[in-house]
């Protein structure tokens, strides 16, 4: 199957400002970028600290070239006042913003999400953090093997027994990588264009353009076993020959000249119903015996 083309990605139009580091919000904001948003990562002079995890892609990161491609980057001091003013001014032409610094870091810098949302009603905001914001541990920072050891993955990992050294980290962030696959539902699922059925219909290309751009990566078997699965409701754009052949078309036998086919039998069922249709009569088949019962009526 080749590669489908799509000329308008479904969320070209869409100003992603990243304030991100490490794995979660750059997944997430990735994934943003795929689909076509522009997305501006906003990265501390020094860059962000994932530039350093390894060198495994031609001399960088394996895992900074993962999730960050697709973006634009600007280096910004956000203690200095004309770097936090430039961050401000493109939060303010955004749809969306994501952050994922340390608990409490936007507040201090008056970029709070409450703060953002009654400056800004249409930009959706998105913290990633690693226990939220309220509870006992909502101050607390939080990199992917401490949520691993917190949530008890740490525990069944690693050789079976008692001994806490023989439990390990899972080698990939999946906690992160979680972490950051929720946030791209949680975004998508309050981009005002799809939020309600009213939304929807009001911005019916973009919609139409997002289910073209799924439906056109999949051959039509596929697809439906898909939709299937999902309990979507669906139907096939079917031929006539599709629809003689389908196994939820009820037919019954119809006598034609000396032959007999197969047409599609009423959708009512009733006691009475006749196991096969009559044929169709050809022209004045029935001429005389009609003319014999009329001129009986008449008295003739």
């Amino acid at each position: 199957m080749s590669t489908p083309t799509v000329d308008v990605l479904p969320l070209q139009g869409v100003l992603v400002v990243a304030l991100e580091q490490a794995v979660a919000a750059p997944y997430c904001s990735s994934r943003l970028a795929d689909a076509g948003a522009r997305v501006i990562k906003i990265e501390r002079p020094e860059g962000d600290f994932a530039r350093g995890y390894d060198t495994a892609v031609l001399g960088e990161s394996s895992y900074f070239v993962w999730i960050n491609r697709g973006k634009e980057s600007i280096s910004l001091d956000l203690k200095k006042p004309t770097d936090l003013s430039v961050l401000d001014s493109l939060i303010s032409k955004a749809d969306v913003f994501i952050q994922n610094l340390a608990p409490g870091a936007t507040h201090r810098m008056g970029l709070g999400s409450e703060s953002l949302r009654a400056r800004f009603p249409t930009l959706i905001t998105c913290d990633i953090s690693g226990y939220g914001e309220t509870g006992p541990g909502a101050s607390m920072k939080a990199y992917d093997l401490l949520v691993q050891a917190e949530s008890g993955l740490v525990a069944v990992s690693g050789p079976a027994g008692e001994d806490l050294k023989s439990l390990g980290r899972i080698g990939v962030s999946v906690c992160d990588i979680n972490a950051g696959m929720n946030a791209l539902i949680g975004i998508l699922k309050n981009d005002p264009r799809a939020s309600t059925n009213h939304a929807r219909t009001q911005h019916r290309a973009f919609v139409d353009g997002r289910i073209a751009s799924l439906f056109e990566q999949y051959e039509s078997a596929e697809l439906v076993a898909k939709l299937r699965r999902a309990q979507i409701a669906y139907g096939n754009v079917n031929q006539v020959d599709d629809l003689i052949k389908h196994p939820q078309l009820r037919t019954k036998p119809m006598p034609v000249g000396e032959q007999w086919i197969e047409v599609p039998a009423l959708p009512w069922r009733v006691p009475w119903e006749a196991q096969r249709y009559r044929k169709a009569p050809r022209i004045g088949e029935h001429s005389d015996l009609i003319r014999r019962d009329v001129a009986s009526e008449q008295g003739q």
